[in-house]
Order: structure tokens, then C-alpha cells, then sequence
């Protein structure tokens, strides 16, 4: 049986982990999808990509805008949803909040329609860059999933950043591919805030693939879009501080891996090498293994394994 996906997104501005997730489901989700309402800034149709947050890089304007008319996406009024959800007789339906801070306003009358079988699955998305659970998180029958989670329950789950497809540059290359590089470290860090330089998409990405590491941090919240950036461009993150991340926060995040990059980019600094044969040997080996973690992640549609 066919199912219908019903999202409940926020109208009130980005939120990366919700807007990753809408479109995932738009560009490889096949069923049909119903609506209160798709961010025009989704598409590549929409003009004023420099005011959105981040400049609009990355996790947006990347859907065609020719499939805002697919009859498949069906965006209507909250009660014209319920109509319908009330009026079938199986659990077809999957409804998904994916902005629970931002958007939870029918919340309780999908809890209501669960309880009844009405529903087949209701999912809730929190990825704020708080540790801060929603009141709803416990109640029963939903599946809660949290970015910046620090404890699991059966019911509450890790998530992370997932990019689309769309925004991977290298992803026909493969795993094994290194760009040719120039620089030790990529100029945009995210410790100095005068370093976000890059008037284009395009610019902000090269500076990566032309490095081997590129610095990245904790900022709001442990996961970060600016990680997945980095290796979608075949560099290796630099990350200060990663042994003290929470285990269920970027939880599939191969943390020993990123150890032993610190430890690489620390030698080539403090002993001022030449970047030689042994290093870039190396290298390569860590590069590689980061990119099976990454395309694994981000070409797996990990999104679509929720539903």
C-alpha cells in the first residue's frame, strides 16, 4: 500500500535540519505529499538567496523548480488535510512535524488521530542546536527525533545534517578522488568571523577542495552543516574539541577517525613538514575513509530510512 506523507513545516524562516529534510522527500520520495506549506526558498527559482541564512549556500534553492507543480505535492489548509485523513478507513497516512519548536499547532489532534489508527506513524523533528526536549516528546505512540540529543529512550532518537545529493560536487569522482591542493588549511574558520569571505556558492566551496584541512567547530550545537561542507569537497575536517562530544549527538560520526586527522594536521603544523610523501600518504587514507562515512551517509537517503 502506497503511503501519503503529510508534513507540518514551519512558515517562520530556515531551520537547516527541517529544510534538509523536505528536500529529500521532494526530489526521491515517490508518494504522494501533502502539505501545509513548501519555503519557496527551497527551489531554484527563488531570487533572494543572499538574504537567507548562510547566505543561502548549500541547503538551499537546490529542487527544480519545475517540480513545485508535480501533482504528487499537494499543499493545503491544516483543515482541508484533516478532511481527508478522517475520511480513510487505513493507517496509510505518515505525518511528519519537522519543525516542532517552530510549528506544533495540530499536534494534539494528531496524537488524537494515532490513538484511533487514523495515522500510521507520526515523527516529530527537533533540530534546534539546544539540548532542550519539547513536552511532546513523551507522549506515546510518536517518534521524537533530536540533533542535539544527549539521552536516547526508545522512543527519542539521534538525527543529524544529511545534504542532498544535489549538493554533492565530487560524488561522481568517488571515495578515493583528492582534488589538487594548494593550501594547508582553508581560509574560511569558522573561530574568526571575518574569514566568511565568499561572495559565491562556488568561491566557498573551492577554498575547501583546494586544502587538505579545514577547520570546524561547536558552535550552536555539536553537528554542523559547515562539516558535511567540508567533506562534500573532499577535505578533511580539523576538529578541536571532538573527544568531548556527547556519544548521541552526530552519533554515527567517526570520532577516532577525526582523532587521528587532529593528530595529522597538528604534525604538519608543529614540525613545519613539507607535506612529503609520508604525509600525503596518509592523507589519502583518512580522506578516504571520511568519504565512505560521508557519501555512505548523505547517497543512502538516510532521511527516507525514518518513514
Amino acid at each position: 500500500m502506497s503511503k501519503i506523507l503529510v508534513l507540518f513545516n514551519s512558515t517562520g524562516g530556515e531551520d537547516y535540519l527541517a529544510d534538509l529534510f523536505i528536500t529529500s522527500l521532494i526530489l526521491h520520495y515517490k508518494n504522494i505529499l501533502l502539505a501545509n506549506y513548501i519555503p519557496p526558498y527551497l527551489f531554484d527559482n527563488f531570487s533572494l538567496s543572499s538574504l537567507l541564512y548562510g547566505k543561502g549556500y548549500t541547503a538551499f534553492r537546490k529542487i527544480p523548480a519545475t517540480l513545485q507543480a508535480i501533482n504528487r505535492i499537494n499543499i493545503q489548509d491544516p483543515d482541508k488535510i484533516f478532511d481527508l485523513i478522517e475520511k480513510k478507513v487505513s493507517s496509510e497516512f505518515i505525518v511528519i512535524f519537522t519543525s516542532i519548536w517552530r510549528y506544533s499547532k495540530e499536534i494534539d489532534r494528531c496524537l488524537t488521530l494515532l490513538s484511533l489508527g487514523r495515522v500510521g506513524k507520526l515523527i516529530v523533528l527537533d533540530g534546534e542546536d539546544h539540548s532542550y526536549l519539547h513536552p511532546i516528546a513523551n507522549e506515546p505512540g510518536l517518534t521524537y527525533y533530536k540533533r542535539e540529543l544527549l539521552s536516547l529512550s526508545s522512543s527519542i532518537k539521534p538525527i543529524s545534517f544529511c545534504l542532498p545529493v544535489t549538493t554533492l560536487p565530487y560524488i561522481h569522482f568517488g571515495a578515493k578522488y583528492m582534488p589538487s591542493k594548494s593550501t594547508l588549511l582553508a581560509p574560511c574558520d569558522p573561530r574568526y568571523r571575518n574569514s566568511y569571505i565568499f561572495p559565491t556558492e562556488s568561491d566557498y566551496y573551492k577554498q575547501y577542495s583546494c586544502s587538505f584541512f579545514a577547520c570546524t567547530t561547536k558552535k550552536g550545537g555539536w553537528d554542523c552543516l559547515r562539516h558535511y561542507e567540508i567533506l562534500a569537497n573532499h577535505c578533511v575536517p580539523f576538529f578541536p574539541d571532538i573527544e568531548i562530544k556527547p556519544k548521541n549527538i552526530m552519533s554515527t560520526y567517526p570520532v577516532d577517525l577525526q582523532i587521528q586527522a587532529n593528530k595529522l594536521f597538528e604534525y604538519a603544523v608543529l614540525s613545519s613538514c613539507r607535506l612529503d610523501a609520508t604525509f600525503i600518504d596518509e592523507y589519502r587514507i583518512i580522506l578516504a575513509e571520511f568519504l565512505n562515512f560521508f557519501y555512505g551517509k548523505s547517497i543512502s537517503l538516510e532521511y527516507l530510512n525514518l518513514l
